[in-house]
């Protein structure tokens, strides 16, 4: 009897409340570890998620019968022990009469399996998802290993540095200049500001200040720091377009992860495979970037946010993010960009 060879992906919710740093240390890291190490799956990454309750996202892609015959058994058993020794608290909705059996919140600390449907229209189409692939497992790697690098003594302030030097290094791998990088990251801006970025259904990301004063108080926040955060990127993109070491491990592999990603997007479109987003990113020639590659713009703008998401930066300070990414690297090349923020300040849009 033949052995079936087919190739599924297995995503797997695994519901634990927030926060979830010493969760993704002490129980996702270890086990995906041993799951890539000893080749039981192929690929794998993770995503923060809140439909029907806070929860992980793990998805891992490899041989079907290995998938159903061993993963998933020794997944359900590694988690169900880590929840048993370690269960977070959850305080449940309150559900009127007659609510839907299916829109309520899995049980905290559990493990359900979740339909995972490559999302070809976000992406480009079936071709270039699976090229994305090799980004959402570095991302995800990456992630991880920066987060296992602090330990407990990982900071929300972590979480927003390593994003800026990992975008910082995106931007450079895809094969943008200074001055088209600022661009795109201030475009990032501007498509956050009308809410496009905003996929989290409830929680903290909504919370905090009006739109208006929130927005208003970046360029505060970036004046006090730019005069170090000039000084860093500078220094960072120096030493990318100078060939230096900037890390090991996974900073190698998340550079030439993306810089092959851009080759291969590259052809994909070429083949003429690529199929345009149907969603409400602008990019191209109205947003001032360049008109080679809108569509791959804004596949990277996905690819830049679910990095955001792993690293856990909330919707309000993603915003801050990009303004500042925009602003000092426009300051490295002495060029004043179009102001950014138009959109911001006169939309009504719920951040």
């Amino acid at each position: 009897m033949s052995v079936s060879t087919s190739v599924k992906w297995v995503a797997a919710g695994l519901y634990y409340n927030e926060p979830w740093e010493a969760f993704l240390l002490k129980a996702v890291k270890p086990y995906v570890d041993i799951v890539m190490q000893a080749g039981i799956a192929e690929r794998f990454y993770f995503e923060r998620s809140w439909e029907r309750g806070p929860h992980i996202r793990l998805c891992f892609k490899g041989k079907a019968h290995i998938i159903e015959n061993m993963l998933k058994p020794n997944m359900e058993e590694h988690f169900s022990y880590f929840f048993e020794e370690r269960g977070s608290f959850r305080v449940n909705p309150v559900y009127p009469d007659n609510f839907p059996d299916h829109l309520k919140w899995h049980p905290n600390n559990s493990l359900h399996y979740l339909p995972h449907s490559p999302e070809n229209r976000r992406y480009g189409g079936p071709v270039a998802y699976s090229v994305c692939e090799k980004n959402f497992e570095a991302s995800s790697r990456i992630v991880l290993q920066s987060l296992y690098e602090k330990g407990l003594r990982w900071t929300y302030d972590d979480a927003l540095s390593t994003a800026n030097k990992l975008h910082i290094c995106f931007a450079f791998a895809i094969g943008m200049d200074v001055e088209e990088s600022a661009l795109f990251f201030g475009q990032l801006y501007e498509n956050w500001a009308r809410g496009v970025f905003d996929d989290r259904s409830e929680g903290a990301a909504h919370k905090g200040k009006p739109p208006t004063e929130r927005i208003l108080s970046f360029d505060r926040i970036y004046d006090m720091q730019k005069a170090s955060m000039i000084a860093f990127n500078h220094s960072l993109w120096e030493s990318l377009e100078n060939g230096l070491n900037i890390g090991e491990g996974p900073e190698e592999e998340w550079i030439q992860t993306n810089i092959n990603l851009n080759i291969e997007l590259g052809l994909v479109q070429e083949a003429g495979k690529l199929k345009p987003e149907a969603g409400d990113i602008e990019f191209g020639p109205e947003a001032g970037l360049s008109t080679e590659k809108p569509n791959l713009w804004k596949i990277f703008a996905r690819l830049v946010h679910m990095t955001n998401n792993r690293l856990g930066i909330l919707n309000g300070d993603e915003g801050y993010l990009f303004y500042s990414l925009n602003k000092s690297l426009s300051a490295q090349y002495g060029k004043h960009l179009p102001e950014i923020g138009t959109i911001t300040r006169s939309s009504k849009t719920a951040l």
